[in-house]
């Protein structure tokens, strides 16, 4: 039986290069404590969050994300640096920041304009910081971030050719992301 609802992102998949060098940036930095690392598997860049969705509204949301895909080309991101967000000084996460990107801010637009119409309740950002979490502080070691390497020595370009809706959940503590779906941009 499937659940009512389902929680779900929109993201982009880290492509094999990119991900290699996170991994070894995350390799290099394991023995930070008080930083819970991301699993290299649940790796991903978030277009939008979109929480808990009702089962029935999943074929409609498919359709939606088409359209808002149509007229998006792929593109490039730059990566930027290591960022401790939201804002530094109220850090919770380590992020691989990339450079905003005009055609990014177009994607997550597209994206936002359609579901406010079948979601008017949504809180959305027209102009997102793309980044891909690493880790999340514990809350007990908050010290730890004064010590954080902000250094990202490594030249990296992700290619955006495909979107997709993700699902999450949990499992004996263990925080799972499925690919529900993808689609494809316009080369």
């Amino acid at each position: 039986m499937n659940p009512p609802e389902l929680r779900l992102f929109l993201g982009l998949s880290i492509s094999s290069p990119v991900k290699e060098v996170i991994e070894d940036f995350l390799s290099s930095h394991s023995h930070i404590k008080g930083v819970r690392w991301v699993r290299t598997e649940n790796l991903h860049l978030t277009v939008a969050f979109l929480g808990n969705v009702p089962h029935e509204m999943l074929q409609n949301l498919d359709s939606l994300i088409q359209v808002s895909v149509a007229n998006q080309h792929s593109f490039e991101l730059l990566a930027k640096d290591i960022h401790l967000g939201p804002k530094p000084n109220q850090a919770r996460l380590v992020w691989t920041r990339f450079h905003r990107s005009p055609d990014f801010r177009n994607l997550v637009q597209a994206f936002y304009q359609n579901y406010s119409r079948v979601r008017p309740d949504f809180q959305h950002r027209y102009d997102p910081m793309p980044h891909v979490t690493l880790g999340r502080f514990n809350k007990a070691d908050a010290l730890q971030k004064e010590k954080f390497p902000l250094v990202f020595p490594y030249d990296l370009t992700l290619r955006v050719a495909d979107l997709h809706l993700w699902s999450s959940s949990t499992k004996e503590g263990i925080r799972i992301y499925k690919k529900l779906n993808s689609y494809r941009l316009n080369r």
